[in-house]
């Protein structure tokens, strides 16, 4: 048997061991392996791809609604819709993350308004109160939309320029979905301290934090740098907010802390002053809109500023207590 095998093998015809139609793997002259006739790869299907049907324009792209073949025209690709029906979202489909983004912004409200992300421009600033929830509290009625729970011991908030609400737990500096109220974590927050306010201006993030200073906050990394200093005698008593060029702090008198002050702080050479009283405790929470200065207070108060005398007036009261505020 074995010498029929080898008498089969040597009489075989030479044309049987090498040629394309063969498939079989030959050596090529430069030495190197090959396979003849190894398949290309399949051809990416786009909007005009050749079809003879629609299994040929199957697509898994997550922004592609539907797929159709036409087998004239090709391939038929139509894109996903993320239209959330709110005007003033930017609505866009993001393949990488496979879902829909529609990010508020505040630019196409008026002055007097925010972007809710999910009732279009209204008079509102946002708030966080000591139940834990996320608010819209609308001006000057002090109606509150409830608008979830974000992370535990969120403490104040600050809504930057690019749209992005900020927030902060005392260490921590997080994101914050303004539609839903779940937050991301960006980074720690340092040095270590106990940071009770968070604001913003000139496009950059301000806080305050346990000592009579005012840090700038770097918003990717959390990195901390002190900035100005509280007038002495002062501590922060909750937040930050600016008006135009102007940044303002609450601050509590270290010696009769029974009502709450107005400071303006001076960026440029590091101090800040005085600028008079509230005539209200606890005012934790400073969000401007527009051209108007609002106060939050520990004991559910909203409060209008007057940004020359520091004198508040209450127009609203809401059932929880404010931890922080933030607007534009």
């Amino acid at each position: 048997m074995r010498v029929f095998l080898a008498i089969l093998i040597a009489t075989a015809p030479v044309t049987m061991a090498c040629g394309s139609r063969t498939r079989l793997l030959v050596e090529p002259p430069d030495g190197s392996a090959a396979t003849a006739d190894a398949p290309g790869p399949t051809p990416a299907v786009e909007a005009g791809s050749p079809c003879t049907g629609d299994a040929d324009c199957a697509v898994t792209a997550f922004c592609v609604a539907s797929a159709t073949c036409d087998p004239t025209s090709g391939c038929i690709l139509v894109p996903r819709s993320c239209d959330d029906g709110v005007d003033c979202t930017q609505d866009e489909c993001s393949e990488a993350a496979r879902r829909c983004k529609n990010t508020p912004s505040d630019s196409l409200c008026p002055a007097t308004q925010l972007c809710s992300a999910t009732r279009g421009c209204d008079a509102f600033v946002y708030a966080v109160a000591s139940d834990g929830h996320l608010y819209e509290a609308r001006v000057p009625s002090g109606d509150l939309v409830d608008l979830g729970t974000p992370a535990a011991g969120v403490s104040d908030l600050a809504l930057g320029s690019n749209g992005v609400l900020y927030a902060t737990d005392s260490y921590v500096l997080s994101s914050v979905d303004r539609a839903t109220a779940k937050t991301t974590t960006i980074a720690s927050m340092l040095p270590l301290h106990l940071y009770n306010g968070l604001g913003t201006a000139n496009d950059g993030l301000l806080a305050t934090a346990d000592v009579p200073q005012v840090f700038g906050i770097g918003a990717i990394d959390g990195s901390s740098t002190a900035l100005a200093s509280l007038p002495y005698g002062y501590r922060a008593s909750g937040d930050v907010t600016a008006l135009g060029a102007r940044v303002f702090v609450s601050v509590a008198s270290t010696g009769d802390p029974s009502t709450d002050t107005l400071v303006e702080v001076n960026l440029a050479a590091g101090d800040s002053t005085i600028i008079g009283d509230f005539g209200y405790r606890c005012v934790w929470g400073l969000a401007t809109l527009g051209v108007v200065v609002y106060g939050l207070t520990c004991d559910g108060r909203i409060l209008t500023i007057d940004a020359t005398t520091g004198s508040a007036t209450q127009i609203a009261s809401a059932a929880p207590a404010f931890f922080g505020a933030a607007g534009r």
